[in-house]
């Protein structure tokens, strides 16, 4: 008698359900496809500026290693193509899976890159998530394309590694988009063409 009216007395036990993925889901704010088209811009600087710095250099200090020029020039092309992509898997991989999970052009426009279950990737995911926009590029560019219309923002590279691009709690309002889409993209073709012209003018590219 006594034991039944402590038991009558305790609390009730409350089991925790935890939030469903779709809860989850839609706390998420998906990020579209202006943000990432002018971080796509910015990290084109970001990389352009890579190139002037490193490469150039490294080019000029090759130069005379092999005493034919087609042999030079065609060195020297694959060195540019190696450089390019060894340094843009590594910004892309790296920052991506740092504690800002984004490249400098994603922080610039408030964007991060997350699991799908809105976690920190990893950095073999990061470096897949790299790899895998060759598979949105081969399809004509539809891969890219179909990215306003999926459920989740996501574009074909980010299904094939389950990753989503949210926005940043403290991103600026999508209006400021606009100035950093008509600031970018000068800069981004600008940055472009110096490092064209100078690689063109040294005889490192055939144009």
């Amino acid at each position: 008698m006594h034991d039944g009216s402590l038991q009558s007395a305790t609390p009730a036990q409350h089991t925790v359900v935890p939030a469903s993925p779709a809860l989850l889901h839609d706390a998420f704010i998906y990020a579209g496809f202006w943000r990432r088209f002018a971080a796509l811009f910015w990290d084109n600087v970001v990389l352009s500026g890579i190139f002037l710095v490193i490469l150039i250099p490294l080019l000029l200090y090759s130069e005379g290693t092999f005493a034919d020029e087609t042999t030079q020039k065609n060195a020297s092309e694959i060195l540019i193509n190696i450089f390019y992509l060894v340094v843009s898997a590594c910004y892309f991989s790296i920052m991506e899976s740092g504690s800002q999970s984004a490249s400098y052009g994603k922080r610039w426009v408030g964007i991060q890159v997350l699991d799908t279950a809105g976690n920190r990737i990893s950095r073999k995911k990061a470096l897949g998530q790299w790899l895998s926009h060759f598979l949105s590029g081969i399809t004509l560019c539809i891969g890219y394309l179909i990215q306003p219309f999926t459920k989740r923002k996501q574009a074909l590279h980010d299904m094939v590694c389950a990753t989503i691009l949210v926005v940043n709690k403290n991103a600026r309002p999508s209006s400021v988009l606009f100035t950093h889409i008509g600031v970018a993209i000068p800069v981004a073709l600008i940055s472009f063409a110096i490092v064209m012209t100078i690689l063109e003018k040294r005889g490192y590219l055939n144009l």
